[in-house]
């Protein structure tokens, strides 16, 4: 049964990347796309896996996504990923907690992990708007 935190997710995942879409340059849509990538997959998972084999997938793909991101913040001016990273590193902690929780108090590091992701995109959406406010965006394209 989907809950209200997973809609919410959805639509501020909508929102994010509507909005990073807009106010990014083309290395904030890969990462942006890779954001959006992590999240089908990870539904998929959770849709077609139990809840072990879920949260196993979940976290090879969040170690990838994290990987994504730090990347991108050690490269990048920017700060909204070293936040996004930040948020998603914490949420990729309760998600290994969950799996290595086998009862019936997995499910509190599982929703946990979930909620994190939430100030992760809140995060990417206004570091983009305050970049793009600043005139970044548009400098660093005019210099490339």
């Amino acid at each position: 049964m989907p809950s209200i935190y997973l809609l919410a997710f959805w639509l501020v995942l909508i929102g994010a990347w509507t909005v990073g879409w807009q106010a990014g340059d083309r290395h904030d849509r890969r990462a942006i796309a890779g954001i959006v990538l992590a999240a089908v997959l990870s539904a998929v998972s959770y849709s077609f896996l139990g809840r072990t084999p879920a949260l196993l997938a979940v976290s090879v793909i969040d170690v990838a996504l994290l990987i994504l991101i730090g990347r991108y913040a050690l490269v990048s001016d920017r700060f909204w990923p070293l936040w996004f990273a930040g948020f998603h590193a914490v949420s990729l902690f309760f998600t290994l907690c969950a799996l290595a929780i086998q009862n019936e108090w997995q499910m509190i590091p599982w929703r946990l992990s979930g909620f994190w992701s939430l100030p992760a995109l809140f995060a990417m959406t206004v570091g983009l708007l305050l970049d793009r406010r600043a005139g970044i965006v548009n400098r660093i394209e005019a210099g490339r």
